[in-house]
């Protein structure tokens, strides 16, 4: 636009501020608007934000990835212990399964003689199955309970 003026019109708050090129192509801002001005064009410019807005928007930010960072350790942490008390709920049934076989071998003096001659088993032995099958019910329970928190 040689020997043409090209006015722009800036808002920003309340205020205007104006643009415009010279004849030998150069730009000037001003807050008042030129004589020469041919063409006048307003834009609309966001107001620079107030820093203390800003601010208190990187806290609250941070403060948002600071909770969801200490929710997902917390999260980590119930998994991790689920997890271990699955476990260890799952060897408590293994060691209580071993218990019920040994317990229900017949052992040197689990037998009683009767009066018939022949023996039978004491009532020492089925309290001692007994034990051992309550124990392995006991552990089976806990691992259900393990496995649906």
């Amino acid at each position: 636009m040689a020997g043409s003026a090209c006015l722009l019109s800036f808002q920003a708050s309340a205020e205007k501020i104006y643009g415009s090129v010279d004849s030998n192509g150069e730009v000037t801002f001003s807050d008042r608007k030129p004589a020469e001005a041919v063409e006048v064009r307003e834009m609309k410019v966001a107001p620079e934000p107030d820093p203390e807005a800003v601010e208190e928007s990187r806290r609250r930010t941070q403060q948002m990835i600071d909770e969801a960072a200490r929710t997902e350790q917390q999260r980590n942490a119930r998994q991790a212990q689920q997890q271990t008390e699955l476990q260890a709920a799952q060897q408590r049934v293994k060691e209580a399964e071993a218990r019920l076989r040994e317990a229900e071998t017949v052992r040197e003096g689990d037998h009683i003689g009767n009066a018939g001659g022949g023996s039978r088993l004491r009532p020492e032995y089925f309290a001692r199955v007994e034990a051992a099958r309550a124990e392995l019910e006991a552990a089976k329970k806990a691992l259900k309970a393990a496995r649906n928190p």
